[in-house]
């Protein structure tokens, strides 16, 4: 049984052409054949229409009544209110696509969906109904590969996403899936700031080119009924994987378009060359002399018959049949813009977001200074955060309707600039409605404001869920927190693991700057940090006394005795050794956990898991638990000094991944656990009441990617518990408000994200408000209306 819903608006479910014939397989309307013919055809009745109704049971909850040998039942209870937690952009922005006629513009994100300008903020276009429902699943969330506005139909764009691609015929409110066989791709691979990988023939909104990583180019002409691999050479791979840009830089010269199609196109093929077609792509000759160089072809751009490339060795210029390199600087170009508006102005901007100008047609280069700031609605930690130094950017273009403004797609969000005769670009967040960092965890001291951290920019302080932060901890500098954790008995005390993922095996470029390592604690609700005097091995040091050692100590899980702020207790990734302190880190002793062998002393095998293993009981002081995948649950009563194995064995399968062990508030010795996510594997949600020495399972709860515990529904009642997973078989967002007896579904995706969900808490003062972190786009919270 599926239930779609939403609350505090319509729900939707999408109808694509094949589900109005229940005899039909889905299947039928894709025919491969499987002897080596490439194209592929979309048979009858695929008009590309979505249909949508809404459910009587919309806006609604539903309380999970236990029928022997029967399905889960539905009792309209409490409706509840979503909204995002605000932290606003801190993730890269991959792509842009702006319609000619700049009403309707897209950017693309590498962790989680795409984005169309509405009003006054970006609203998100890839959610729960927007996506055919064969598509929408609780851990299908993903960056986009691409997305392409028709330039001849404003109503129709192009969107490249979980090796497909989709159609929509109304500006990105729903899309289909086209034809096109399964493809591998990933938005967020070492080459996600390479664009024009989609593109739209300029003249007909039903002719697409797709260039793929693997798969060479293939084009349809028929709004992706059927697509045909083209002649042009797949782009060779980088790694012995397969991996590599692939088909790249592709563009279309409007000027000749004859008989409703553009007969002059140009793309970029990986380790093969720059290639120029004459006949709408059937066939394609070579017009660079690198082939063979490696070259990433990362852009390219038309003014008149002027062809210039980007590429990460520099900028070209393909004119009157000669292709040269420019002279502009060295290193890595991502894009490269020119205009008709203004034929002889080019601008092509680094990974590094340096931006140089050519006012004659490439012949001579200006290397721009830069600014940024950000007004008070945008977003305005980002413009206090700077960008003095590298500026991770992806992809330029001009503004349709303004020939003097441009537009950037930059690691902490989207920009625009105008510009004029100085040699200062004053770069302008517009970022509002974008949430994309990535969550790693959300707590709710009690008495205190709401804490956020995640990837990159760090930690957030929310006194206004609604409002965005003017700044972030502990500093200003790029850094991602990873774990974080509050004293019971005086919440507004924190610590948390603060390092630079950057510099993970990284021991030959690094700069070091001493703050690569940022890991301590705040006393005064995580507004002001302090990092520990100390850390349990160097921060810094190899043959030459100045590399980074995040490798050897950083990252992983933290923990704060209930009952002493100087006792802190830390395991790190990597399988690293963890230490404990007794005063604030001022000194470490290693942690020897009995029976465990000396190459594998904990069990946070690699820093990027959504991993939480260390836990301090809430109740009783001195009290820590250790979860070791190889050998069970360890637990100290005197601070972290010693340790005993208290339960053998793996708790529940899979559990050496995004496994979670946390201990449940005001109840000494109880915890619960979970493998977490598993790519859609079911496994057993476990508790423990008498101090993780045994562990039962909780009845009905198939899976659990994260759970939380809240205020109880009454003083003498069990704390309320939240999880994202299954139960009984049905996916959402479920609470328990009598010790896991029964299960309240409080929605299927909050927001209509279909994203994995990372980390959950429940709000200590008010019951029933929960906040929750996706995996890939930002933070959100609920309560009851």
């Amino acid at each position: 049984m599926h239930l779609a819903r939403s609350v505090g608006c319509e729900s939707q479910v999408h109808v694509q052409p094949h589900q109005l014939e229940s005899s039909r397989d889905p299947d039928v309307h894709r025919r491969r054949d499987l002897e080596g013919d490439d194209k592929v055809n979309v048979l009858a009745n695929s008009d590309f229409q979505a249909s949508a109704i809404a459910p009587w049971w919309s806006g609604s909850s539903f309380t999970l009544v236990r029928e022997e040998g029967g399905s889960p039942q539905p009792n309209p209870t409490g409706e509840y209110v979503w909204k995002p937690l605000k932290e606003g952009a801190g993730g890269f922005i991959i792509g842009l696509s702006y319609h000619p006629a700049g009403r309707v513009r897209f950017v693309t994100t590498d962790t989680y969906g795409a984005y169309r300008w509405q009003n006054d903020r970006w609203e998100q276009v890839f959610t729960a109904k927007s996506m055919p429902a064969s598509d929408v699943a609780p851990e299908n969330g993903a960056g986009i590969f691409a997305v392409a506005s028709a330039p001849s139909d404003e109503n129709r764009a192009y969107m490249a996403v979980r090796g497909r691609v989709f159609r929509s015929d109304n500006q990105g409110a729903t899309w289909a899936r086209t034809a096109l066989p399964e493809q591998v791709f990933d938005a967020n691979d070492d080459y996600r700031q390479i664009n024009q990988k989609l593109m739209v023939d300029p003249v007909n909104a039903d002719v697409v080119l797709f260039g793929t990583p693997r798969d060479g180019l293939w084009r349809t002409a028929n709004g992706g009924s059927s697509w045909t691999r083209l002649t042009l050479p797949k782009g060779q791979p980088d790694r012995e994987d397969g991996n590599g840009p692939g088909i790249t830089a592709i563009v279309f010269n409007a000027s000749s378009a004859q008989g409703g199609v553009t007969r002059t196109v140009y793309a970029g093929s990986h380790k093969n060359g720059m290639f120029r077609s004459a006949d709408a792509g059937g066939t394609w000759t070579r017009i660079s002399s690198d082939a063979g160089s490696g070259l990433r072809f990362t852009s390219a751009a038309l003014s008149g018959d002027v062809l210039y490339v980007a590429t990460d060795q520099g900028v070209w210029r393909y004119q009157n049949g000669v292709y040269e390199k420019l002279e502009v600087a060295s290193g890595y170009f991502v894009s490269v813009i020119s205009d008709q508006r203004q034929p002889n102005v080019v601008l092509a901007i680094s990974d590094s977001g340096s931006l140089y100008r050519s006012l004659n047609a490439g012949q001579t280069w200006t290397e721009t200074e830069r600014t940024v700031n950000a007004t008070a609605n945008d977003v305005p930690w980002i413009a206090w955060v700077g960008a003095e130094g590298y500026f991770s950017s992806a992809q330029i273009i001009f503004d349709p309707l303004n020939a003097n403004r441009v537009w950037l797609a930059q690691g902490a969000g989207v920009w625009y600039a105008d510009l004029d005769s100085s040699n200062v670009v004053h770069w302008q967040a517009q970022s509002r409605g974008i949430e994309q960092r990535v969550p790693n965890k959300v707590i709710a001291p009690p008495g205190g404001p709401v804490i956020t951290a995640g990837w990159d920019f760090g930690l957030f302080v929310h006194d206004d869920l609604d409002a965005y932060a003017t700044t972030k901890q502990p500093s200003k500098r790029f850094n991602s927190v990873w774990d974080v954790d509050y004293a019971t008995t005086d919440p507004k005390f924190l610590v948390a693991v603060v390092s630079d993922h950057r510099y993970v095996g990284c021991y030959f470029w690094c700069q070091v700057d001493g703050q690569s390592l940022e890991t301590g604690y705040s006393t005064d609700g995580g507004r002001t940090w302090t990092v520990f005097p100390k850390f349990p091995q160097p921060a810094y040091g190899d043959l030459n006394g100045i590399k980074p050692l995040a490798s050897n100590f950083g990252f992983g899980n933290i923990a704060v005795n209930s009952g002493d702020t100087r006792n802190i207790v830390w395991m790190p990734s990597l399988n690293r050794t963890p230490y404990v302190t007794k005063d604030r880190g001022q000194t470490w002793t290693p942690i020897n956990l009995p029976g465990v062998p000396a190459n594998e002393p904990s069990s946070h095998f690699q820093f990027y898991l959504k991993r939480e293993v260390l836990a301090s009981d809430r109740v009783q002081a001195g009290v820590f638990y250790m979860y070791h995948s190889a050998k069970g649950v360890y637990k100290s009563t005197n601070g972290g000094s010693s340790w005993a194995l208290v339960s053998s064995g793996e708790i529940a399968p899979f559990s050496n991944f995004n496994a979670k062990l946390r201990a449940v508030p005001d109840r000494a010795g109880h915890l619960f656990f979970t493998p977490g996510g598993l790519d859609g594997l079911d496994a057993p949600f476990k508790r423990s009441t008498d101090g993780a020495v045994t562990w039962s399972v909780v009845p009905d709860v198939t899976r659990v990617l994260a759970y939380g515990f809240g205020k109880p529904i009454t003083s003498d009642a069990y704390p309320t518990i939240f999880i994202a997973g299954k139960v009984r078989g049905e996916y959402g967002l479920w609470r328990s408000t009598d010790n896991a007896s029964t299960w309240t579904r409080l929605v299927d995706y909050p927001l209509d994200i279909f994203d994995s969900v990372s980390t959950i808490e429940g709000d200590p003062s008010t019951f029933g408000k929960v906040y929750l972190g996706f995996t890939g786009i930002g933070f959100a919270y609920g309560q009851l209306k």
